[in-house]
């Protein structure tokens, strides 16, 4: 059925207003990414995708998603504010990873202190772990700190004994031993001597602990104030966030 030349040139007029918009979006967005990354993007395609106000970028080889201004774009499944260069998925990680420091169950732990103590931090640390070892001789380097070592042998089925020998002995000889098992001064046991099986119950709760609040690496950091920070910390960087943590 023929369409009456007006109907006809008015649906040509609305698909071809159509295509002028959609051009206009993508060039939005094109100039967006442009302007708020300073041209450090160069941008070399813009597409719709099914989900309305997304957009495909391609950069090169690369291949990220923006909303229409091209301030907010998603990169490897992370939301990226580009104008104020801040990761936004890292920041809500970072919220919902805090352990409430005060909460933890300090009588498992292994505590050391230097200086006035002030600055307070846990570590959770198993001897089998390289990064551990290297962590745990760095952290005398820090001064005005009190340390709670939670010992979590997830690492390797060699150091429930390790830990299970540290925490047998009295509170007071703890800190030596432990530390004689991190520095490789004595050798990891291969089994708990008789009379210390008890010792035992307190590696389960340890691990417990960690099953708890999701620590599935060592080292694990948690500052007073909740933060937690996975991997060997350069020694500068973590003094930095530990004064920043005493003020927040």
């Amino acid at each position: 059925m023929m369409l009456p030349r007006a109907v006809f040139a008015l649906f040509v007029g609305v698909l071809f207003s159509s295509h002028v918009l959609a051009d206009a979006t993508l060039d939005r967005v094109r100039a967006g990414i442009a302007r708020h990354t300073e041209g450090k993007i160069e941008v070399t395609s813009v597409s719709p995708t099914p989900i309305p106000g997304l957009f495909e970028v391609v950069s090169g080889t690369d291949v990220f998603y923006s909303d229409a201004s091209g301030r907010f774009v998603l990169v490897d499944g992370r939301l990226v504010d580009t104008e104020q260069r801040q990761d936004l998925t890292q920041a809500t990680l970072e919220k919902v990873s805090r352990i409430e420091f005060k909460k933890l169950p300090f009588d498992l732990a292994i505590k050391t202190v230097s200086g006035s103590g002030k600055r307070q931090l846990a570590v959770f640390e198993d001897p089998a772990c390289s990064a551990c070892r290297e962590l745990h001789g760095s952290l005398a380097q820090l001064s005005d700190v009190t340390i709670y070592h939670f010992p979590l042998p997830i690492i390797s089925e060699a150091s429930p004994p390790a830990v299970a020998m540290t925490l047998c002995l009295p509170a007071n000889r703890r800190a030596a031993k432990w530390h004689a098992y991190m520095t490789g001064a004595e050798a990891i046991p291969a089994k708990v001597d008789q009379g210390c099986e008890p010792a035992l119950a307190k590696v389960g709760q340890l691990v417990a602990l960690g099953n708890q609040h999701k620590v599935q690496n060592t080292p694990t950091i948690v500052l007073g104030n909740g933060q937690r920070m996975v991997g060997r910390v350069p020694i500068d960087v973590l003094s930095t966030v530990l004064d920043a943590s005493m003020v927040q």
